[in-house]
């Protein structure tokens, strides 16, 4: 359980703070980019098609309000010519071609998400995403991101029966989120909306250092849908796993192995370091360590005394916020 009292007495009393830029580069570094390749599926009923074109949409908000470039954004629509901000339609081969681009404009270290919506099945052994024309097999979307390997991925399927993508997508240094554990999770999903409408607002932003991270955004949603069963009375058809430990086992309630590599990513891009400016660097690094602590810490929740964890989780909340303060400061942003 986490500590909601707490955070808020401690957000209280804090300043905004920077945002987690998910890597530290080295002195005169480029900046590191962040590149997003929205698909949405066959919705089958109009119903389905402005869900998934609604949670698509809301998707590009989020990005723009994280400050990724426009042209660093694509969406592959399920009817791309009614909609003036897709870039393309959402077939097969048309997924192979963008992510091929992504490998070609993007850098190492860079930030790479492809985010999934749609409805999703399993036959031959294989689970798909269903799509209009041949259907994109989890096999071949790991194919394609093969040439990313020295990006940081995180592939977000939050389609019916997406359980079926996180093993084999998995990998070392790359985040898989699925809508559901399993294939068997056929029926439609609720968890694109809550991840997408976490990443676009404050609400999901736990730690109060002024972003959402991935891991915040899945046990928002997570949270978000389980509540949403819960006050229909209904049985929950779908449960979210994250996987970013790369042994192909995903999480519903990351902690001990998976969230770590999630906690360190937003959307936001890395702004660079000032060539010679030592001091940004290290309060960069500073920050760095102060979150992995962070993530380690709360890995441990179960075996410490619940007194010694909130003092501890106090300290290190306050530590990342006043290192964000004086990073955000010495980059000229002021307080």
């Amino acid at each position: 359980m986490r500590t909601p009292v707490l955070v808020r007495r401690i957000a209280a009393g804090l300043t905004a703070a920077l945002a987690l830029s998910g890597g530290t580069p080295a002195p005169g570094a480029a900046a590191q980019e962040t590149h997003i390749l929205v698909v949405s599926g066959l919705g089958g009923e109009p119903e389905y098609s402005s869900r998934f074109t609604g949670w698509s949409l809301a998707m590009l908000d989020a990005a723009a309000g994280a400050g990724v470039p426009r042209e660093r954004v694509r969406w592959l629509a399920e009817r791309e010519r009614l909609h003036p901000r897709a870039s393309g339609a959402a077939r097969v081969e048309t997924v192979a071609a963008e992510v091929a681009a992504l490998a070609g404009r993007s850098a190492p270290g860079d930030l790479v998400m492809v985010v999934l919506f749609g409805h999703g099945s399993a036959r031959d052994g294989e689970t798909r995403l269903n799509l209009p024309g041949p259907d994109l097999s989890a096999g071949h979307l790991a194919a394609m991101l093969e040439p990313l390997s020295d990006r940081r991925v995180v592939v977000v399927n939050a389609a019916s029966a997406s359980g079926g993508f996180l093993a084999p997508l998995s990998a070392a240094g790359r985040v898989v989120i699925t809508a559901t554990r399993s294939p068997a999770e056929s029926e439609a999903t609720r968890f694109g909306g809550a991840f997408v409408a976490a990443l676009g607002g404050a609400d999901a932003d736990t730690d109060k250092d002024g972003a959402v991270s991935i891991l915040e955004a899945f046990e928002f949603a997570r949270s978000e849908v389980a509540r949403s069963f819960e006050e229909t009375g209904s049985l929950a058809t779908e449960h979210a796993l994250l996987d970013d430990d790369g042994d192909g086992r995903g999480s519903m309630e990351p902690g001990d192995s998976d969230g770590a590599l999630a906690a360190r990513i937003t959307l936001a891009p890395a702004s660079p370091v000032a060539a010679g400016d030592a001091e940004l660097e290290r309060l960069r690094a500073e920050r760095t360590r102060l979150e992995t602590a962070l993530t380690e810490l709360r890995a441990r929740k179960d075996s410490m005394q619940a007194a010694a964890y909130e003092r501890e989780l106090e300290r290190l909340l306050l530590e990342i916020a006043r290192t964000g303060r004086a990073i955000r400061e010495r980059e000229g942003g002021g307080s």
